[in-house]
């Protein structure tokens, strides 16, 4: 970071469509649990071909950002039934 430059926290990300699959979205999550100054309410990682293996991982990013009240997951083709309902409750019991 250059002196004299405050970079504003990230309130919202948008990788949709970026096929980053579970590698991609465990390191994203534990990059914005590691960011002290991150706001973020919005994450769409919609038709990133993820799987369970890192909807864990976002659902503990979930359950930890209470700030983040919106996420999107449709297109992951590979996400079984109950992992998609597992994150829609999450998402719906953040949002009451």
């Amino acid at each position: 970071m250059l002196p004299g430059i405050e970079v504003a926290p990230v309130n919202k990300i948008n990788l949709r469509g970026n096929k980053i699959g579970d590698e991609g979205v465990i390191r994203l999550c534990k990059a914005i649990e590691d960011s002290h100054k991150t706001k973020l309410r919005y994450l769409d990682l919609g038709e990133n071909e993820f799987t369970e293996k890192g909807a864990e991982a976002l659902y503990i990013l979930m359950e930890r950002m209470k700030n983040l009240k919106t996420v999107l997951f449709d297109g992951n083709e590979k996400l079984t039934e109950l992992a998609k309902t597992r994150l829609k409750f999450i998402c719906d019991s953040k949002n009451t």
